[in-house]
């Protein structure tokens, strides 16, 4: 029995008509009246442009450039010259498929890709730049730009830049910035987006961004110092946002953001430094946990809401290392510390802390300067509960108990003669203090009251 054949299949040009698969010998055509089917060159099949020293002839700085809009494609990798940079491109409209292949930097090399002056909407994908003298893929002047699934490693200063409005998706940026002019991993410039994307073992920073931008979903993390500072996991510029994202690990800061910038639903652990952020800031739904220092610290004018932080400020007593700090004007709320060294909230003057629990911290478990309120919180375990300093604060209705080494509640440097501070309707379990004698207390009723500290219980 004849083995069956398999016909290619062949579509004509009439509309709907379909020659499929057929069984048997001999040449297949056409029917009657209708045209033969014709090869396509290979120009109409691919019709991108290969990225070689035909298309895309270079110069004395240049291995290749590409000078015309279109869409440019690799069939292998590009190992790099001394004294010149890989690709330059010159155009506009430019979309660059490296097609899974590497661009490989060699001793004395320079870019790996490069724009030397202002273009528009260039695209690059799908493929590795690594160990170039100076930045990986630099697009700094590529504005509308987008990257995508692009890993960038061993560059000597950054691995990927994109300018103005640009996009990088699904990249990773590995070891770079190590060069003696600093860098790290990607640098993004105003009102772009980084989303889904790893910068791991950089130096001086994983993911840096100028204002407006967004950062969405991406991980920072064993970020390397830069001589004696810098070396964090993500650092925004003015109103940025960071949402969904972590930071682990950093020689610095875990995630930085400027002032109007937002924090949320991100996690940052065993930093020198969890999450630091400028003036008029909200940070929410996060999580600080092992770093050296605070956990969460902000500026003037911020929100924290609904975090948690411990287990941080292990390095030596410092200003403002605590589970969170607050700057003055601020308000923290729905948020529990436990477990950090030294105290879970620090307050700057004129902060609102409501509804906080603060657990176990080895000093205060809330501390205050003066002109705020402290209501409605959970205080226990802590060496101290609630400290306050400075005067006109309010500490009302608390739940402060099981201070082991200091009052649960003790007015540390406060005037007990200047009657504005207010202590009202508190549980405690051990005792109020002030800086001059503790001569603030529990008292039975309203009617028998010889303090204007007191803190009044039902008659």
């Amino acid at each position: 029995m004849k083995p069956l054949r398999f016909v290619l299949i062949a579509l004509f040009s009439s509309p709907g008509f379909l020659v499929g698969t057929f069984f048997g010998q001999g040449p297949l055509t056409p029917p009657p009246g209708m045209p033969a089917p014709t090869m396509k060159s290979i120009d109409q099949v691919e019709a991108r442009t290969v990225i070689n020293a035909a298309n895309t002839p270079g110069d004395m700085a240049n291995q290749f450039i590409i000078s015309q809009p279109g869409s440019y494609y690799l069939t292998g990798n590009i190992t790099g010259l001394s004294g010149k940079t890989g690709l330059a491109v010159t155009a506009s409209n430019v979309t660059i498929d490296l097609n899974g292949f590497s661009l490989v930097g060699v001793a004395g090399s320079v870019y790996g890709i490069r724009v030397p002056a202002v273009v528009g909407n260039l695209t690059v994908r799908n493929g590795v730049v690594r160990d170039w003298g100076s930045e990986g893929l630099s697009a700094y002047n590529a504005n509308n730009s987008r990257f995508k699934e692009i890993r960038a490693y061993g560059n000597s200063i950054w691995g990927l830049v994109i300018g103005i409005g640009g996009g990088i998706e699904s990249c990773q940026a590995y070891a770079n910035g190590a060069g003696s002019t600093g860098g790290g991993g990607m640098y993004a410039r105003f009102s772009s987006t980084v989303t889904n994307c790893i910068a791991e073992a950089n130096t001086t920073h994983g993911i840096l961004t100028e204002d407006g931008c967004m950062i969405i979903a991406c991980t920072a993390s064993d970020t390397a110092l830069s001589g004696a500072t810098n070396g964090q996991g993500i650092f925004t510029g003015l109103g940025c946002s960071v949402t969904g994202s972590s930071a682990r690990s950093n020689a610095g800061a875990g995630i930085v953001v400027s002032n109007e910038g937002l924090v949320s639903g991100c996690a940052a652990s065993n930093n020198l430094l969890g999450i630091l952020t400028g003036n008029n800031c909200c940070v929410s739904n996060c999580t600080a946990s092992g770093n050296n220092r605070a956990g969460i610290v902000t500026g003037t004018g911020c929100m924290i809401a609904s975090c948690a932080a411990s287990g941080n400020a292990k390095a030596p007593a410092g200003a403002y290392n605590a589970g969170i700090v607050s700057g003055a004007g601020g308000a923290v709320s729905f948020c529990a510390t436990s477990s950090n060294q030294q105290d879970g909230i620090y307050a700057a003057d004129s902060s609102l802390i409501s509804r906080c629990s603060s657990f176990g911290n080895l000093q205060s478990g809330i501390f205050v300067q003066g002109a705020c309120t402290v209501q409605d919180c959970l205080v226990v375990g802590n060496a101290e509960g609630i400290a306050l300093t400075g005067d006109a604060n309010r500490i009302d209705g608390n739940n402060v108990a099981r201070s082991s080494l200091y009052p649960d509640i003790g007015m540390n440097g406060s005037s007990s003669t200047s009657g504005q501070t207010v202590v009202i309707r508190n549980s405690v379990s051990k005792r109020f203090a002030t800086g001059t004698g503790d001569d603030v207390a529990p008292q039975v009723s309203a009617a028998t009251a010889t303090s204007p500290w007191a803190n009044l219980a039902q008659p």
